[in-house]
């Protein structure tokens, strides 16, 4: 038994942005590999960068404090961290939404369900705002 694809092709769309004005079922193929190397690489980078601040402020913390009140230090850091972390989790989670340009609805059509489809070029552009000052303002304090 032989199985053929069927390929269907949309034609006449004004939405799409080809000379073609063609569409298929399916994602759109992007091929970015070009761009994964130097990003996975500078992505690195930057982390151990950011990082190096986590265990030279830990390190100060042990150094300068008593014997007795180190335990007390080290819980407020990781407190303070805490308090850091949490809102931008948040914040983050309402930034992927806002991206968001296609919406699971429910059949009835008043529930909003997941996200299907995301804006990769606002994806990337927020993201990476987002992350930039998010480093600005840990320098800042």
């Amino acid at each position: 038994m032989r199985t053929v694809r069927v390929l269907q092709i949309y034609s006449n769309c004004s939405c799409v942005n080809s000379p073609r004005q063609t569409a298929e079922p399916g994602y759109c193929d992007i091929s970015c590999f070009y761009v994964l190397v130097p990003y996975t690489i500078g992505l690195i980078f930057f982390s151990i960068t950011a990082n190096i601040y986590q265990v030279s402020s830990t390190n100060v913390i042990l150094k300068c404090v008593g014997d007795e009140d180190k335990l007390l230090a080290l819980s407020v850091q990781i407190i303070m961290i805490c308090i850091a972390v949490f809102p931008y989790s948040l914040i983050f989670g309402q930034m992927i939404d806002w991206i968001c340009i296609l919406w699971k609805t429910s059949s009835c059509g008043d529930e909003v369900g997941s996200c299907l489809a995301y804006d990769h070029s606002k994806f990337a552009l927020v993201m990476h705002a987002a992350m930039h000052d998010q480093e600005k303002h840990k320098k800042k304090s």
